[in-house]
């Protein structure tokens, strides 16, 4: 199945160019780790929900995450698709780093919007079945079809991200209409992928935070770096082969 073929390939992009991706995602590991320890040092009053202290330090994580993950995931479509060596620092583009921003909100807003209203019109069906539905899914779960849809949906124009990376002109239309054309599998290796990372992290939540926070916490944040990698190796993989036609 050419989608397990490039998700195969996307870990080993990383594998075979393991001090590459060293050199280039170690900003964004770094900068895990830290908000990590940040959160875990922080007074448990100054992040109780809906305080102000917790919305201005959670807005201001969220914006320094952003910012690093799309500088190294530029420099990774770029190294990967264009063959461009970095440095001891990944290289920053201004022009593609914008375009990539406003890509992402973007996709995240269309993603978003069809997530909510798969939400909705799961909620209403738990609510019209009740306890008989519950009996089978727990309540918790009722977000997984949407998140589902909306990685699927983010697999369908993920196009638009390695190739505003490139420098070239690309539109959320010409996405849809080129991943159109290729095997369902492929654009299904997001959302499956984000799926077993939701089964994975929950599973350390069980196992490690009740032997350890601290260490939970650890193993969290390093999930999250393999995880993010993986992704953006994905994003990269399924450009080359649905845009460049590239074998895998």
């Amino acid at each position: 199945m050419i989608g397990w073929r490039v998700f195969c390939h996307s870990v080993l992009l990383l594998i075979w160019n393991r001090n590459a991706a060293a050199s280039i995602f170690w900003p964004m590991i770094a900068t895990t780790f830290v908000v990590t320890l940040l959160i875990y040092a922080r007074p448990a009053e100054d992040l109780v929900y809906g305080s102000t202290g917790w919305i201005w330090f959670g807005l201001t994580i969220w914006l320094i995450e952003v910012f690093v993950s799309i500088w190294v995931a530029i420099a990774w479509h770029r190294y990967i698709l264009l063959e461009e060596e970095g440095s001891l620092l990944p290289n920053f583009y201004g022009r593609p780093f914008l375009e990539y921003f406003g890509a992402f909100l973007l996709v995240g807003l269309a993603s978003g919007m069809l997530g909510l209203l798969v939400v909705l019109a799961v909620s209403l069906l738990f609510a019209f079945l009740g306890p008989s539905l519950y009996f089978f899914l727990q309540e918790s779960f009722i977000p997984l079809p949407a998140f589902f849809v909306m990685f699927w949906i983010t697999s369908r124009l993920s196009p638009v991200f390695p190739a505003v990376a490139l420098g070239q002109k690309a539109t959320m239309k010409g996405a849809w209409r080129a991943t159109s054309k290729v095997p369902i599998s492929i654009v299904m290796i997001l959302p499956l992928f984000y799926l077993l990372n939701f089964g994975l992290g929950y599973g350390i939540g069980i196992v490690a935070v009740p032997v350890s926070s601290f260490l939970g916490s650890l193993i969290t944040a390093a999930a999250q770096c393999i995880w993010a990698m993986v992704g953006i190796s994905i994003l990269t993989s399924i450009y080359g082969v649905v845009v460049e036609g590239r074998e895998v």
